[in-house]
């Protein structure tokens, strides 16, 4: 991932769930003012979505405590705020280092959907090259597709699209795992499978020092995730949380996690989980 493509100047709060969901009455307000300082931080960092200082290699580094401290005007429990924030799956995390070295990686949930105006709204601009604004052109888009509209003095053609892309798997009639990174909608689906990784380190007890996050495991995820999208009618939420309960299957299998005749463990993310669409489709039945 290019280190601009995550970064950006404004991020979307949906203005009834953040008065009237369940946000609003299960968080104090200081949790509440630290959760939209975790999305601003998601928005500027340069992997949109992950709360994290940057990367070494293939390996996230995050953030310690001390990082998020800093930005409240009075201390609170933050590791119980992080707890909450999951619980309430708002959040999954990827803490490596031990005691007063933690390090924290924070994968905002559904950062792709709830953000993916941004990027629509990116592709509009002008003959100068300046960037309309951002309230015309998404009334814009509510319009006709034959209408046009307006901003800063130059016209701009309106085109209506969906939210998701129906037609998202890249490559329907044949083999997903030649399916290249680098395909359109590729950043949002990477981040998607950025985060069943960190599900699957924390659900399976991983090192993430010991374990990284190398090509051939993120080609298996992202063949995983387009195939779960061809289940999902396209919704990338809904084949994130297909992933993940896949994940949650392995996690609880006794034979699995070692509990069987040699005492080894049978938990790889590309060979027991992940490996092919029948073994994905394997887990997916247990749940």
């Amino acid at each position: 991932m290019k280190p601009t493509q995550g970064r950006r100047t404004w991020i979307k709060v949906f203005v009834d769930d953040w008065l009237e969901g369940t946000t609003r009455y299960q968080m104090s307000d200081a949790q509440r003012a630290f959760w939209i300082d975790l999305l601003a931080m998601a928005g500027r960092s340069r992997f949109g979505g992950i709360v994290c200082s940057g990367k070494d290699g293939e390996q996230l580094i995050g953030y310690p405590l001390s990082k998020f401290q800093g930005l409240l005007a009075e201390p609170f429990d933050i590791e119980a705020t992080f707890a909450l924030f999951e619980r309430t799956e708002k959040i999954t995390m990827q803490v490596s280092g031990e005691g007063n070295r933690k390090l924290y990686v924070l994968f905002i949930t559904n950062w792709a959907r709830y953000q993916s105006e941004y990027d629509r709204v990116k592709k509009y601009r002008d003959a100068s090259g300046a960037t309309p604004n951002a309230t015309d052109l998404l009334h814009a888009k509510s319009q006709p597709k034959s209408q046009s509209c307006y901003a800063k003095g130059n016209k701009i053609e309106v085109e209506v699209d969906s939210e998701v892309d129906k037609n998202i798997c890249a490559n329907p009639s044949g083999s997903h795992e030649s399916v290249s990174l680098e395909t359109p909608k590729s950043q949002d689906e990477l981040l998607a499978v950025e985060r069943v990784w960190g599900h699957y380190i924390q659900k399976l007890g991983k090192n993430p020092k010991l374990l990284t996050f190398t090509a051939g495991r993120k080609q298996k995820g992202m063949a995983r995730l387009r195939e779960c999208l061809t289940k999902t009618g396209g919704d990338l939420v809904k084949a994130e949380g297909l992933m993940r309960c896949a994940v949650d299957a392995l996690a609880v299998s006794a034979w699995h996690i070692g509990e069987n005749d040699k005492k080894q463990k049978y938990d790889s993310w590309e060979a027991n989980l992940f490996k092919s669409q029948e073994q994905l489709e394997k887990w997916l039945e247990r749940t």
